[in-house]
């Protein structure tokens, strides 16, 4: 679609009759690494004026360089985190069909965030992942550091999840 990453946004979620806009945006992603990128799931929030979450999307991606959004309008407190569900809609693996439901939480503070995008079939856990970390934002010093320290992170995650079994991994 045409526009800017913040248009295309607030396009989608005013097709879901969310509103108003929120006060800031704000995007989990990976970067390009010599011009590549593949980006499993990206989260974006939608905050409001006292810095919790309007709304969330996960963008997921799968080796196919296929995409999907799941919109996450209905975000509820569950201790310190952020809680949601979708039915999934989207074939991701050639290991998994399309049923199920995902399981999203979602922690978000000034000095550390934590993704979980849990699998449930059959009301059992099929497939738990996460992504942890410490927040910083998107400069070009910090982007050197991180190349530096993690030289090749971006070209594990494609073999990573294209050779994943349906096995359901430790925490």
């Amino acid at each position: 679609e045409p526009g800017t990453l913040l248009e295309k946004l607030t396009r989608h979620t005013r097709a879901a009759g969310i509103t108003p806009d929120p006060e800031r945006t704000v995007l989990f992603t990976s970067a390009r690494y010599f011009n590549y990128a593949f980006n499993p799931v990206s989260f974006y929030f939608g905050l409001n004026p006292d810095g919790t979450p309007a709304w969330a999307m996960a963008e997921v991606n799968n080796t196919f360089q296929d995409r999907h959004l799941y919109l996450l309008p209905a975000l509820r407190r569950d201790g310190e985190a952020w809680v949601a569900a979708a039915d999934k809609t989207f074939h991701v693996s050639p290991f998994n069909d399309l049923r199920g439901e995902y399981r999203f939480r979602f922690t978000l503070e000034a000095a550390r965030v934590r993704f979980d995008v849990d699998l449930w079939k059959d009301d059992k856990p099929f497939l738990l992942a996460n992504l942890s970390g410490r927040p910083v934002p998107f400069t070009s010093a910090n982007l050197a550091r991180t190349l530096l320290r993690f030289p090749a992170a971006a070209s594990l995650t494609f073999p990573r999840a294209s050779h994943s079994s349906a096995r359901l991994p430790r925490r």
